[in-house]
């Protein structure tokens, strides 16, 4: 990973992934969400935006497929 990369905070991370941070957090406690990258202290995690937009782009969109017309 490049160090120069952004860090997002749980809140920074839930909005670039199109979630509430609730959401967010749920997912990563149950393993469905990305592994923090790091940690600010103890409490904090934070994710690189590119681990974030990794998740982003495998997540299967919401709802019921569109029929091929």
């Amino acid at each position: 990973m490049d160090t120069d990369e952004r860090r997002l905070t749980t809140k920074e991370a839930a909005a670039a992934a199109g979630m509430t941070p609730g959401g967010w957090r749920s997912m990563v406690s149950r393993g469905s969400g990305p592994l923090p990258d790091g940690r600010y202290d103890e409490r904090t995690p934070w994710w690189y935006e590119s681990t974030v937009q990794r998740f982003k782009a495998s997540r299967r969109s919401r709802g019921r497929p569109r029929k091929a017309e």
